[in-house]
């Protein structure tokens, strides 16, 4: 199964370049279920057309670079990456296939259903930490388990006011109640502030996490 992931935009000063880049955690972590990893570009002219060519059965928006309605200013600010990721969204919601927002990929989710992004007030809990999380019923059904414990590398996130219409939580930290996951209500859509390929699936909650997405599929 093909699984098409966004890029993180970077600038290499030394040549003048701007680059894409992606973790290799990705592609341990997609082999690791039987996939094949393909990264998307960010400097396409027609990024629906790319993507339709490989027909994917899955879309992860991936970390990294701070999203545009967050901060437009940002240095690490890629408006390219931005306009890829909504035109995966897009397609992927066009052709009912699951996509998974990690981290700024939850951001972006947020941002494209016309949801607010706020910078976290105590951001030290939530920069390189780990911290316990509070799981709705249906994730705790899954996991066995009501709280969990994540790690953390956001400085922007999204208070429980500001979550999208569209968009139901089913994660919230237990140290402030920001939103840490959430679903689409109608599509095959979720999101999480967390790194799961930092972790794979030993940890219950990712293990339910990845169950959850894997099993979106209209495939099985």
């Amino acid at each position: 199964m093909i699984i098409v992931l966004s890029q993180r935009v970077t600038k290499e000063s030394r040549y003048r370049e701007t680059r894409d880049a992606l973790s290799h955690d990705w592609c341990k972590f997609i082999e690791d279920r039987g996939g094949v990893p393909v990264p998307i570009p960010n400097a396409l002219n027609d990024v629906s057309n790319y993507v339709d060519r490989l027909r994917p059965k899955y879309v992860i928006l991936t970390g990294g670079n701070t999203v545009a309605e967050a901060d437009g200013e940002a240095e690490d600010c890629s408006r390219e990456r931005d306009e890829t990721e909504r035109h995966l969204l897009s397609y992927a919601i066009k052709n009912y296939i699951p996509v998974l927002g990690v981290c700024r990929g939850m951001q972006m989710i947020q941002a494209y259903f016309g949801g607010v992004l706020s910078r976290i007030d105590g951001v030290q809990n939530h920069v390189a930490s780990r911290h316990e999380v509070s799981l709705s019923e249906d994730m705790a059904v899954r996991s066995g388990q009501e709280t969990g414990i994540v790690n953390s590398y956001h400085e922007w996130g999204i208070r429980q006011h500001q979550v999208a219409e569209q968009l139901i939580p089913f994660a919230r930290c237990s140290i402030d109640n920001t939103i840490e996951g959430f679903a689409h209500t109608s599509y095959p859509i979720i999101g999480v502030m967390w790194h799961p390929e930092r972790e794979g699936s030993d940890n219950r909650v990712n293990h339910a996490l990845l169950n959850y997405f894997f099993g979106l599929s209209k495939e099985g």
